[in-house]
């Protein structure tokens, strides 16, 4: 799945629609996904509306949204065409975990797309957590970091 067709089926559906005819300013500033045994497991889209200073989100099957209460006073647009994208974010993350990581099994990503750079928190079997930057226009140096079990549960 890439994230321009997904995007695409949420602009041909009821809910968006309605979203824009009271929300005409706002646009697509971040993408939330979780990928389990890489598979697509969860898609939520989140929209920033420059004149209530809010975030809406559209969960897949993007049958409504929702606006949520935190205030938010600017977000950048985030572009949908962006390397890698969803359909080889799990080859990209599984790579640069392999290079200092080797016993680390793979089971589980939480995946943000914002401002141009996949955040991508990796849960492995056991209590493993690793965290992986990758820049999404398939250029730049991927980070991968180890998370601390006990700072992450707090």
């Amino acid at each position: 799945m890439r994230l321009a067709s997904l995007l695409n089926e949420l602009y041909k559906t009821k809910a968006f629609l309605e979203f824009k005819k009271m929300f005409p300013e706002s646009f697509f500033c971040a993408g939330f996904f979780i990928i389990e045994d890489d598979c697509l497991f969860e898609s939520t889209l989140d929209f920033f509306i420059p004149s209530k200073k809010r975030i809406a989100s559209f969960k897949k099957p993007f049958e409504k949204f929702k606006i949520h209460e935190d205030v938010i006073e600017d977000s950048i647009e985030q572009s949908p065409k962006i390397s890698p994208d969803l359909d080889t974010l799990c080859d990209k993350v599984r790579e640069a975990i392999s290079k200092d990581n080797k016993s680390f099994m793979l089971k589980r990503m939480i995946a943000l797309i914002s401002k141009g750079m996949w955040t991508v928190n990796c849960m492995g079997s056991g209590f493993g957590f690793l965290r992986v930057k990758i820049p999404a226009n398939g250029h730049g140096e991927i980070l991968v970091e180890k998370i601390n079990f006990a700072a992450f549960s707090q």
